[in-house]
C-alpha cells in the first residue's frame, strides 16, 4: 500500500473442545483502526497509433477508517464417520477518504492539452455476512463418500460523497464539475452442493456433483448537480451519471468424474454441464433482459511419478468468467472527470481453456533440485477493457467481449546445496 499508516487494533479470543473432543467450538472478535497519510506522483505514456501523449498527476491522500469483525467456528463429529462444520463471519467497516489531484495532460512535443484541480471526498459504510455449512459422511467401504456443502454470503454498502472538478483545456476553455454522490450497492450469493464418490476398484473411482448458485446484486448510483452554484443544496438529478439496476445469475451444474490412481501414475477426466440464466433489469428505465447459456466443462488431469522426488503433471480444464454489476450498469462514472467508465449491458460471459504442466527433480545424496512449470490459455468472448482517447487526453472506457485471445508463461529453476553447510545456490 502507498502511504505512512497509524494503526489501532484489538481482539478477543474463545475456544473450547468438550465431549471427548467431538465437539470444537471457537469465536473471534477483532476491532482496527487506521489512518493513513500518502503522497503520489505519477508519470503516464500514452502511445497512440500517430502519436502518444503524457500524463503527470500528484495526488495527496488522507483515508480513516474503522473495523468490527466477528467470527466463529463450529465442528462436531457425529461419529468416526461423519462430520459437521459451520462458519460464520460478519464485519461492520465505516471510511472517509478526501484525495486531493492536480493533473496535467501534455501532447508528444512537450506542450499543455489541459490541466485538472480536483477534490474527492467519501463517506462509506459496509456490511458483510459470510457463512457455510459442510457435512462430510464417510462409509465403511473405503474412497466412498457423501459432502454436502451451504454457503451465504451478503454485503451492502451505502456511501456518501463530493466531487469538486476544474478541466482547462489549452483549446476550449474551462470545464467545471460540482456533483454530489450518493451510492447504494447490496449483494447475496447462495451455493448449494451434493458430491458423491464411489470406488470402483482399488484404482479408480467414480464421482457424481449437483450444485445450485443464485448471485444477485443491485447498485443504484443518484449523482446531484446544483440548481443553483450559489446556494449549497445539489438538489437537480443527473440523469447522465444516475441509474438504478439489478443484476441476477442462476445457474444449474451436474458433472462427473473418473479418477485413476495405480502406483506410480494418476489420472482423472470429468466433464459438468451447466444451464445460466442471466436477468438484467434497468429499474430507471423500467427495462427486462433475461437469457440463458449452456456451458460444457471439460477437465483432465495426468501426473507420473518418474520416482519418489521426481515427477511430472498436466493439467487442462474450462471455466467462465461472468460480468460484475459495475462492468454491465449502464451509467457513466465521472469520479474523474478525465478518464470515465460506461457500463455496457451486451457484456455477455467469457470462456477459458486452460493448459498447465508442472514437473520437479530432486537428489537426495547432492541436494540438487530442478523445476519448471508453464501456463497456456485460449480464451473466447474475452472481457476486455476498451478505451477511447480525445485530442485532449480525456478517456472514456468500458468493457467489452473479443474473440481470439490467448497467454501463456512458461519458467523454471534449478540450485543445490552447497557441501557442508545449510546453504544452498540457485
Amino acid at each position: 500500500g502507498r502511504g505512512f499508516p497509524k494503526v489501532w487494533t484489538g481482539g478477543m479470543h474463545y475456544s473450547d473442545k468438550w465431549n471427548e473432543d467431538k465437539h470444537h467450538l471457537g469465536a473471534n472478535y477483532r476491532y482496527a483502526k487506521q489512518n493513513i497519510e500518502s503522497i503520489d506522483n505519477t508519470f503516464t505514456q500514452v502511445i497512440l497509433p500517430e502519436d502518444q501523449q503524457f500524463t503527470n498527476q500528484r495526488q495527496d491522500e488522507f483515508k480513516t477508517g474503522q473495523r468490527h469483525k466477528v467470527d466463529a467456528l463450529y465442528e462436531w463429529k457425529i461419529d468416526s464417520l461423519t462430520t459437521l462444520r459451520f462458519n460464520a463471519s460478519g464485519n461492520y467497516s465505516n471510511s472517509q477518504n478526501r484525495s486531493d489531484f492536480r493533473m496535467q495532460n501534455l501532447d508528444s512535443d512537450g506542450d499543455t492539452l489541459l490541466t485538472n484541480d480536483r477534490l474527492v471526498t467519501n463517506d462509506a459504510t459496509t456490511k458483510r455476512v459470510i457463512s457455510s455449512l459442510s457435512l462430510m459422511k464417510k462409509f465403511n467401504k473405503k474412497r466412498r463418500t457423501l459432502i454436502g456443502t451451504l454457503s451465504e454470503r451478503y454485503e451492502e454498502s451505502e456511501s456518501l460523497g463530493f466531487l469538486k472538478s476544474t478541466n482547462r483545456f489549452t483549446a476550449n476553455g474551462t470545464e467545471t464539475t460540482d456533483q454530489r454522490k450518493d451510492n447504494a450497492n447490496n449483494g447475496l450469493v447462495l451455493d448449494g452442493g451434493l458430491t458423491y464418490t464411489e470406488p470402483i476398484t482399488k484404482a479408480m473411482a467414480v464421482s457424481l456433483e449437483y450444485k445450485l448458485s443464485v448471485n444477485n446484486s443491485s447498485s443504484e448510483r443518484n449523482t446531484y448537480n446544483k440548481q443553483n452554484s450559489n446556494a449549497d443544496v445539489y438538489d437537480k438529478l443527473d440523469s447522465t451519471f444516475s441509474n438504478n439496476y439489478a443484476y441476477n445469475i442462476v445457474t444449474n451444474r451436474g458433472g462427473t468424474n473418473l479418477s485413476w490412481d495405480y502406483k506410480k501414475l494418476d489420472f482423472s477426466a470429468g466433464v459438468a454441464v451447466a444451464n445460466t440464466n442471466f436477468t438484467q433489469h434497468d429499474r430507471r428505465a423500467d427495462t427486462l433482459f433475461s437469457y440463458g447459456v449452456v456451458n460444457l466443462f471439460p477437465k483432465a488431469m495426468i501426473k507420473y511419478e518418474l520416482s519418489k522426488q521426481s515427477s511430472i503433471r498436466l493439467n487442462y480444464y474450462g471455466n467462465t468468467r461472468q460480468p460484475t454489476i459495475q462492468q454491465i450498469q449502464p451509467v457513466q462514472d465521472n469520479t474523474n472527470p478525465n478518464n470515465i467508465a460506461e457500463g455496457n449491458a451486451n457484456l455477455t460471459q467469457e470462456f477459458r481453456n486452460s493448459f498447465s504442466i508442472n514437473g520437479n527433480d530432486y537428489k537426495v545424496l547432492t541436494g540438487r533440485w530442478i523445476y519448471v512449470w508453464g501456463s497456456f490459455n485460449l480464451v473466447d468472448n474475452a472481457i476486455t477493457r476498451s478505451e477511447t482517447i480525445d485530442s485532449s487526453g480525456k478517456r472514456t472506457y468500458q468493457y467489452i467481449n473479443v474473440d481470439g485471445n490467448y497467454n501463456g508463461y512458461f519458467g523454471g529453476g534449478i540450485g543445490k546445496r552447497i557441501t557442508g553447510t545449510d546453504m544452498s545456490v540457485g
